[in-house]
């Protein structure tokens, strides 16, 4: 035990109701996960340098929670002061600290390490892809693993954080700067705008090394060499602790009504279906659960590479639309005269639109021009409207039948706010791309809810809450997250989607939809 060790146990016994050794054997526990976690790292890097030149770890560091941080986070929360509430409340007082070459490596390090099956996720805190205000970047995980003693088997929380060079040059000297100094405020505000600009620099520094990085030099990970099994992929929202959750959907025994949003959950925004979430959905049939669509659009707005995967049915033009086996359990579609009213006032206002049928899309002459720059800003690269709406018609008279949803090019948002006062008698909103930027107006018919034809649709099959997992990644998936038994946010989504949500896995585009299939066992 070292001098600070023992510092830290006496300044605990002081201030917690516990005697000295207990205090003792719980904060060895944490130093125990400690060289767990180090020994895994270690072994992934010689394992992984074995295939190439160069080792994706450049250096690892660990440390324990000293005794006075420990204290201040109970007083700040005003928790219990006693070891049950630490362990219970305090993630982070075991962590280690990874740093690797590139920023593409912090990812594939922790996939590798999240996919060994003694190492259970808790919690994830990507600071790389949303930086903090003041531009620090870093992956923060907070992890389980176990710690063998000599008669019992313990899991222990460490807190594990990925950083590139750039960013922990950055981090190390921004604490130096920044923290426990008597400046003024205005002296902290100009030394915070350096900060943060230093911050940039460093990032344009880390992409600028990422792009001249060998192309060839990705990693590969033998799985019979690693002898990894069971990828944990899953995660708690940061919003809710589901650890109920886990216990009784761990193993998933009977049959589930499994609801999937397709862009930004099946599909990423700009079209890409990755293999893995194809195979997930298709192994999930196989295993005897039913697999629906739940989206905005309608059905004549589904791509046929989205319908070639294979699916039980479906929840189209948010719940005005149902069908199963081919059946149709549900069809709501706008009146001939509102029709008519609608196309008139967007032409007036000169709005590019297109509409969407049970059975086609239909769009305006002008869209096949106007709609290309709506489309990159939705996230499509060189987008061409008849590549990306292979089925769109462009008809003289566009007043068409079983009409269900209504879209518009937003020129400005005062033109969703004046086609909204104009017609209050519909369901009116705005959606985009990844960050859900208002490029589109939209229009659909009063009484139709997503949360309504999802407990219509388990009615009709014979399913209760319990057993309907949800899949999405935006606001308007929340309705169907409050309709299910199990929620499960992706992790490219939106921040109150992941807030609503039960769980959150991966990125979209980093096989999410296959590994919550995984983890929960439905695959």
């Amino acid at each position: 035990m070292s001098f600070d060790d023992t510092l830290a146990h006496e300044a605990l016994t002081e201030v917690l109701e516990e005697d000295a050794l207990p205090i003792r054997q719980f904060m060895s526990y944490y130093s125990c996960a400690l060289m767990e976690v180090e020994t895994k790292f270690k072994v992934l890097n010689e394992q992984l340098s074995l295939h190439y030149d160069r080792n994706p770890i450049e250096s690892i560091e660990s440390r324990i929670k000293s005794a006075s941080s420990i204290i201040q986070k109970l007083r700040t929360r005003e928790l219990p002061m006693t070891l049950e509430s630490i362990e219970n409340n305090i993630f982070d007082i075991a962590g280690v600290r990874v740093i690797a070459s590139f920023e593409s490596d912090i990812y594939k390090l922790s996939r590798y390490f999240l996919q060994q099956d003694d190492v259970h996720l808790i919690q994830t805190k990507d600071y790389i892809r949303n930086p903090k205000f003041n531009g620090y970047r870093s992956l923060h995980l907070i992890v389980e693993v176990p710690i063998f003693l000599a008669n019992e088997k313990r899991w222990v929380k460490v807190e594990v954080q990925f950083r590139t060079i750039a960013m922990d040059f950055w981090a190390s000297l921004e604490h130096k700067i920044r923290y426990k100094k008597n400046l003024s405020e205005e002296r902290l505000s100009e030394i915070d705008a350096k900060l943060f600009e230093c911050a940039q620099l460093c990032h344009t520094l880390d992409d600028t090394m990422e792009t001249m990085k060998d192309r060839e030099d990705d990693f590969f990970v033998d799985r019979s060499m690693l002898a990894i099994t069971n990828a944990q992929a899953s995660r708690p929202s940061q919003a809710k602790w589901m650890n109920h959750v886990l216990s009784e959907n761990k193993t998933i025994v009977n049959k589930k009504l499994i609801l999937l949003d397709i862009d930004g959950t099946i599909q990423t925004y700009d079209g890409i279906i990755p293999e893995s979430a194809i195979s997930a959905i298709r192994r999930a049939r196989q295993n005897g659960h039913l697999v629906f669509l739940v989206t905005g659009r309608s059905k004549g707005h589904i791509e046929s590479s989205i319908l070639s995967i294979g699916f039980d049915g479906m929840i189209c033009g948010n719940g005005s639309y149902i069908e199963y086996n081919g059946q149709v359990i549900k069809n709501k579609v706008f009146e001939t005269k509102d029709v008519q009213r609608i196309i008139a006032y967007l032409e007036l206002h000169n709005l590019e639109f297109f509409m969407e049928a049970t059975d086609g899309l239909y769009g305006s002459y002008g869209f096949t021009t106007r709609g290309v720059k709506a489309l990159e800003d939705y996230g499509l690269k060189n987008p061409v409207i008849t590549s990306v709406y292979p089925d769109m018609e462009f008809p003289e008279c566009l007043v068409q039948p079983n009409i269900t949803k209504i879209n518009y090019i937003l020129e400005e948002y005062q033109d969703y706010l004046g086609f909204k006062a104009n017609f209050p008698e519909f369901q009116c909103s705005t959606w985009g791309g990844k960050g859900e930027t208002a490029i589109f107006g939209d229009c659909f018919l009063q009484g139709i809810d997503k949360h309504d034809a999802i407990v219509e649709l388990a009615d009709h099959l014979d399913f209760v809450r319990k057993d309907i997992v949800s899949l999405g990644d935006a606001e308007v998936d929340i309705p169907m997250f409050e309709a299910s038994g199990l929620s499960i946010c992706m992790g490219s989504g939106r921040e109150a989607a992941k807030r609503a949500a039960d769980w959150i896995t991966y990125d979209t585009d980093n096989d999410g939809l296959h590994h919550a299939f995984e983890y929960f066992n439905l695959i």
